[in-house]
């Protein structure tokens, strides 16, 4: 008798030998320790057919329209290479760290001007 014999019993399986699979040898029981005889294709089938709603486009139509959607507000492009905003950016960066003269600090002061810029910019896209 093995140990997985005896931890079997614990779980209902007493004097069930181990099942093994012939072809790699690993126990062939399920996470509750039944014998496990895998699915059926019909209820695999029905498995598949019940997907939920709203798993995105599926035609290649849908798909490359659905990839153009930032497009049509212009969120696409960076904020950086966006001239509009380029002067917001600098005024808040400014605003952020006033007067400072350390190239690290600067650079971390426009990011989060950057930042606060997109999130002007969805807010005004989602309205």
């Amino acid at each position: 008798m093995t140990a997985r014999d005896t931890a079997g019993s614990a779980a209902g399986t007493a004097g069930v030998s181990p099942a093994h699979c012939d072809e790699c040898g690993r126990d062939a029981r399920g996470p509750r320790g039944r014998i496990s005889a895998g699915i059926s294709k019909r209820k695999l089938r029905a498995n598949r057919l019940g997907k939920p709603a709203g798993t995105g486009p599926t035609s290649a139509a849908g798909k490359a329209r659905s990839a153009q959607n930032a497009r049509k507000h212009g969120l696409n492009v960076a904020v950086m290479y966006d001239p509009d905003v380029g002067a917001d950016v600098a005024f808040m960066a400014e605003e952020i760290a006033p007067g400072c003269q350390v190239p690290e600090l600067i650079g971390r002061a426009r990011r989060i001007a950057e930042a606060q810029v997109d999130l002007m910019r969805f807010c005004k896209a989602a309205n």
